[in-house]
């Protein structure tokens, strides 16, 4: 029976160890053997995920722990984070970036999660955030994989 490639790893909500769980998301992806894979779109949106914990989640003097998980499915990844800082309240929609004046410095990281993931779905569950999504293979991939190309 073969078993579908997953990454699991748990951190300090800090900027220097979520780099260490996107190190290792970095490996697990460039070890994968499934060309298919939606791989830059799974880094972009993990990056963007894990430092927004890491950045909002926590009081920057009491960073606390952060779980990351992705499964490669055949319809994609499907990932969970999961926190106990603070909750989110409602989850941003990830509206264009107002780009008319001067370019803000952040305020693009929901719009690149809902534009690259699809079933991002938020909920504060027993004194943790949980937020799943799913990275999705494009079309043509998931026909291409199914015909054996």
């Amino acid at each position: 029976m073969h078993r579908a490639p997953q990454l699991e790893r748990s951190c300090t909500a800090t900027f220097e160890e979520v780099r260490r769980v996107l190190i290792a998301l970095d490996r697990f992806l460039d070890n994968l053997e499934d060309s298919t894979a939606p791989a830059d779109d799974l880094r972009i949106v993990a990056g963007e995920v894990l430092n927004n914990v890491a950045e909002h989640a926590y009081d920057s003097c009491a960073a606390g722990p952060v779980r990351f998980r992705c499964i490669l499915r055949p319809k994609g990844f499907l990932c969970r984070v999961e926190d106990q800082g603070r909750a989110l309240g409602d989850m941003p929609e990830g509206e264009t970036p107002d780009l008319s004046g001067p370019l803000p410095e952040g305020g693009f990281g929901w719009f690149l999660i809902h534009q690259l993931a699809q079933g991002v779905h938020y909920r504060r569950r027993g004194g943790r955030n949980q937020l799943n999504f799913t990275i999705p293979r494009i079309a043509a991939e998931i026909t291409g994989a199914s015909k054996g190309s």
